[in-house]
């Protein structure tokens, strides 16, 4: 599942309702978002039905917790720290949350795509694809079942698009030194990423 497939997919939903392309509208984040969304909304019907079931239902990312939950997670951290923290997740909060609100207006029901007139769903499906999804190359961010199991690791590299037999795959490289019985893990973010993007996104300080 890839922001390319969303806007190819969603397409009828801005034709229809004379709004602009997805792409041109959303990152690719929230692109991939909206097509979770309405794949979900699908239910059985979804061909990532089973995928999607797997799915938990919280969301990990800080920005999705309670002023109270915020708050109580960076109580032992230093006050700058504390305050740089939650300041960073109001902004992250209101974006998101303004991003749900935008779908609702622009693409969803009547006339166009199930799944996008609910602002809940929304935000759910950005908190997995924030949590879960990886860049397969500098263009496409994807989601795919089983690599989002994979635990993070520093030393661990990114999972990436490759071809075998002529198909498209999700690959994982697994380092030298792995044996068999050992884990294998994937790096959860790009070494630029800092604390606060961590937090926001996968629910733990790097």
């Amino acid at each position: 599942m890839t922001n390319e497939q969303a806007c190819e997919q969603l397409a009828f939903a801005a034709a229809r309702k004379f709004c602009p392309s997805l792409a041109s509208t959303f990152p690719p984040p929230f692109c991939l978002a909206m097509l979770l969304a309405h794949e979900r909304a699908k239910g059985k019907s979804s061909k990532w039905y089973h995928y999607i079931n797997t799915l938990p239902e919280d969301i990990p990312c800080a920005w999705a917790l309670s002023n109270e939950a915020a708050t109580r997670a960076v109580e032992d951290l230093d006050c700058a720290t504390a305050s740089r923290l939650l300041d960073a997740r109001t902004v992250a909060t209101a974006g998101v949350q303004e991003f749900s609100r935008r779908v609702k207006q622009l693409y969803g029901p009547p006339f166009g795509a199930t799944g996008l007139d609910d602002e809940g769903a929304l935000l759910w499906a950005a908190g997995m694809v924030v949590s879960r999804s990886y860049a397969a190359n500098e263009s496409v961010l994807a989601m795919a079942p089983l690599v989002d199991l994979c635990n993070h690791s520093y030393e661990a590299r990114k999972p990436y698009f490759d071809e075998w037999n002529g198909l498209p795959v999700t690959a994982v490289a697994a380092p030298e030194h792995l044996g068999a019985g050992d884990e294998l893990c994937v790096s959860y973010r790009a070494a630029e990423i800092c604390d606060e993007l961590s937090w926001l996104n996968f629910g733990y300080l790097a």
